[in-house]
């Protein structure tokens, strides 16, 4: 018998990649998918592309009104996102609310090491994170 989930909170994830391709049966292709780290040969680099897939998972008996998706590059902010729980959400079957979302930057400029980080940032001022990525150089590791 299936363990009963015990213990549910709120969370956030990212997938850091190179690209984000919807495909037909609303599934979703992601292209190059970075672990932690990306490495590049020298500073100054460009990244042609950078896409960010984020998930956030809220329990039930946790609803929100709102959440912001936060990006940051480094402590300085580059993007956000708002949603709202589509009606019924917090009444339709299951133990949990999902709300999916993807982030495109292009024509990166990297200088320097460089962290992008995502928060999540709810109405009732609960604020959450998620594992980051960094752009580190080869010749530093």
């Amino acid at each position: 018998m299936m363990e009963e989930i015990t213990l549910l909170e709120r969370s956030l994830s990212a997938l850091f990649c190179d690209d984000v391709r919807h495909e037909v049966g609303g599934k979703i292709t992601l292209v190059g998918v970075y672990q932690n780290v990306a490495l590049f040969p020298t500073f100054p680099a460009r990244v042609s592309k950078l896409a960010i897939f984020v998930t956030c998972h809220a329990p039930k008996t946790r609803p929100f009104r709102s959440v912001k998706i936060k990006i940051y590059r480094d402590s300085e902010f580059q993007s956000e996102s708002e949603f709202v729980p589509p009606d019924g959400a917090w009444q339709a079957p299951g133990n949990s609310v999902t709300i999916a979302t993807t982030f495109i930057a292009e024509s990166l400029d990297i200088d320097k090491e460089t962290v992008f980080r995502i928060r999540a940032v709810f109405d009732d001022g609960e604020v959450i994170g998620c594992p980051a990525l960094t752009l580190r150089s080869a010749q530093t590791v």
